[in-house]
């Protein structure tokens, strides 16, 4: 009986993560499609260079609101038996993830998933959680490349946790925790493979404060599609 309700959690998560923030403000504020503009990712960085800081912080708040609310609602209903909770935790995390990567409401393109991640791993582990953001942070304030930070801080997450050890929040379940939060984290991984082709040939566009508009970020786009 568990396993079906580890599957509601899964799908309403999924259902949860679809509503991508970049997709939804681009469409109904600017009446265009994020994903047809600048790297064409559904994403807080993509937004951040096409329509500049405020539409980023809005983007960025609400993947990671999303996470959290879908994690909560699944720690709250499964709260009384703890092995079921972090089946049930760790199930909404990679549904919310997948809906971000995959949303059935927008034809399965969405975005790659970090800052879903980044919330629902905060619910889970804050401590883990901070300590990616912070590898995050530094690859990207060195490197100024948002996808080495982005995959790298999401793979170490299940390594933290297994530093910490008892200090998660699920500490008799560690193994598990770790178990099920690779699944999310290597998703991110693949949906990062074009980034990371572009990192290795020394490709990869460095992030950038400055908004451009749209015109630009297509005119550059197809620069570098023709190299």
């Amino acid at each position: 009986m568990n396993v079906v309700f580890y599957l509601a959690a899964f799908l309403v998560s999924y259902l949860i993560g679809g509503l991508n923030a970049s997709i939804l403000y681009s469409k109904f504020k600017h009446t265009e499609d994020i994903r047809t503009l600048g790297s064409k990712n559904a994403g807080t960085t993509n937004v951040l260079r096409v329509f500049g800081r405020l539409p980023a912080a809005f983007t960025l708040i609400w993947d990671i609101a999303k996470a959290v609310i879908a994690v909560l609602a699944a720690r709250l209903i499964f709260r009384s038996d703890e092995a079921a909770c972090v089946w049930a935790c760790q199930g909404a995390a990679f549904g919310v993830v997948a809906g971000h990567c995959f949303p059935v409401y927008f034809g399965f393109r969405g975005g790659k998933g970090v800052t879903a991640y980044m919330g629902a791993m905060l619910v889970i582990n804050p401590y883990a959680a901070l300590l990616g953001l912070a590898l995050f942070i530094v690859l990207v304030a060195i490197t100024r490349y948002v996808s080495l930070g982005s995959v790298s801080g999401c793979l170490s997450y299940p390594v933290w946790v297994a530093v910490l050890g008892y200090a998660s929040v699920y500490g008799s379940h560690i193994p598990l925790n770790i178990a099920l939060a690779l699944l999310p984290a290597l998703l991110i991984a693949i949906q990062h493979r074009g980034n990371i082709k572009r990192l290795l040939t020394g490709t990869e566009r460095k992030l950038s404060f400055s908004k451009r508009p749209p015109e630009q970020e297509k005119k550059e786009e197809n620069t570098e599609n023709g190299r």
